[in-house]
């Protein structure tokens, strides 16, 4: 499925990635390439669906955000809307479907608290569910999410 240059460029992008203000050059030198190739390469690896997502991962207690999981049960025809809705708030992080009755999950980070129910409010109100899960982070089992690369 991938190719010896494919997992070493994965492993650089999860445990090597430059923090500077051209990370793709930089990354680029170190393996040999044109930093638009390197670019064309990780197109190709989002395309194929290895790569999901690029960015940095914050421990938000540190930075002092405060952060909360929502569930919420949507209809199927109505779901394209309601995941619209919830991207439009620059608080929610990410969200993800599941095969379950609260079948849309996302999660929020915020300053406060009081801003997180602000915003489940405000979710409620403009997608007219009632019950949304509010699942308060108590602790985080897992931050470093890093993975082998066969």
């Amino acid at each position: 499925m991938l190719n010896k240059k494919e997992k070493i460029l994965l492993e650089e992008l999860q445990n090597n990635f430059p923090l500077r203000s051209r990370p793709f050059l930089d990354l680029a030198k170190r393996l040999n390439l044109k930093e638009k190739d390197l670019i064309k390469k990780i197109r190709v690896l989002k395309n194929r669906g290895i790569i999901r997502y690029i960015g940095a991962v914050f421990d938000l207690k540190k930075i002092g955000l405060k952060s909360s999981l929502i569930a919420l049960s949507v209809k199927k025809k109505g779901l394209n809307r309601v995941v619209k809705i919830i991207n439009s708030y620059p608080e929610i992080t990410h969200n993800y479907l599941r095969s379950d009755k609260f079948n849309l999950w996302a999660t929020i980070s915020a300053n406060s608290n009081q801003k997180i129910l602000e915003i489940i409010r405000d979710i409620k109100k403009k997608t007219k569910i009632k019950n949304i899960l509010n699942l308060k982070t108590i602790k985080v089992f897992k931050i470093d999410a890093r993975f082998k690369i066969p």
